[in-house]
């Protein structure tokens, strides 16, 4: 665990001394809201302390803060998928990085490493197809008649699509 430190030193004259114990409150208040606010935005939410020193013949008071974090895991954006259907996968990157953003051996995180892969477009893969009527009755009784069918390329959920989105000859 790296801690960081941090002083801010309040320098009052004498004649100032009734208002150092309300200046003294706010500022500890105030510093602490600060580096709450520092954590959140880092993501370093482990731990915060707020010290205040003793007062100096002044009254006036010496505000050290210290953060303590541990190191963390940084994951990158998955990437697109391998495939468009039938189960694929995507990855990404995963680093154990110190509270400097530093990148560090895997070993010096405590937390379970996110996963660096998932699947993803597990659904089946489906192809366009032609669907087929029935053949029409024969336009001739006998010598050589035609018939005629109706023969349409659908999706895979049914939906009549233009011919050029099926693959097979139609």
């Amino acid at each position: 665990m790296k801690a960081r430190y941090f002083s801010i030193s309040n320098y009052v004259d004498s004649s100032a001394k009734l208002s150092v114990i309300d200046l003294s409150r706010f500022l500890k208040k105030v510093f602490l809201l600060v580096l709450i606010i520092n954590l959140i935005i880092s993501g370093q939410t482990k731990a915060a302390t707020l010290v205040v020193s003793n007062t100096n013949s002044t009254g006036a008071g010496s505000f050290i803060g210290q953060v303590a974090c541990d190191n963390t895991w940084q994951t990158g954006s998955y990437s697109s998928c391998s495939v468009k259907c039938g189960g694929g996968v995507q990855a990404r990157q995963v680093q154990c990085v110190d509270c400097d953003g530093n990148v560090v051996s895997d070993a010096e995180c405590n937390d379970p490493k996110p996963a660096e892969t998932q699947a993803c477009n597990t659904e089946p893969c489906c192809e366009n197809s032609w669907l087929t009527g029935a053949f029409s009755e024969c336009s001739e009784q006998c010598g050589g008649g035609v018939q005629t069918r109706q023969v349409q390329c659908v999706d895979c959920d049914g939906n009549v699509v233009s011919d050029a989105e099926c693959n097979d000859p139609k």
